[in-house]
């Protein structure tokens, strides 16, 4: 069987750089000069995870990185055991095993106190053509109540 690291893997594209200010994380595109809106999205992830103990412990043997997309842009989610990360998608060599794509109104409809019915779960933004899913389904179905807690954290939040 081979390892985990040899299975080909997607790509992704853009050349970013990733800066650090005041425990926030933005990612600059060098070709707009903006930071990204993947990154002011998907921010709060973390945070909202260590603030919830059962998902922490829910969490203690997956491993699994997500690409985010809101728009054009695109960061990681990186989850490693019990610890959950933001990074930068800067290229087509980064690591993922899952890809999640979607507006960023989406994101928005899918963090409402009650979300519409084409963005209740990941599920439903794809079915109703408002998401797209790709990559490795393994751990995607392996870990998929964690995944849809985690997406679900912001939720009535803003």
């Amino acid at each position: 069987m081979p390892k985990k690291r040899d299975q080909p893997r997607a790509s992704c594209q853009g050349a970013s750089a990733l800066i650090k200010t005041d425990h926030l994380f933005f990612q600059i595109d060098r070709k707009r000069g903006r930071m990204s809106d993947a990154f002011s999205v998907f921010s709060p992830l973390p945070a909202l995870f260590e603030a919830e103990p059962r998902l922490v412990r829910q969490a203690a043997l997956a491993r699994f990185t997500l690409l985010l997309g809101a728009g054009d842009e695109e960061c990681r989610l990186v989850l490693d055991r019990q610890s959950l990360r933001i990074e930068a998608a800067n290229g087509p060599m980064d690591d993922w095993d899952v890809a999640l794509r979607g507006d960023a109104d989406v994101w928005s409809d899918h963090w409402r106190d009650v979300p519409p019915p084409s963005a209740a779960d990941i599920f439903g933004m794809s079915r109703h053509g408002r998401m797209v899913i790709e990559g490795n389904f393994l751990p995607l179905m392996q870990h998929l109540q964690l995944i849809k807690d985690i997406l679900a954290l912001p939720r009535g939040r803003a």
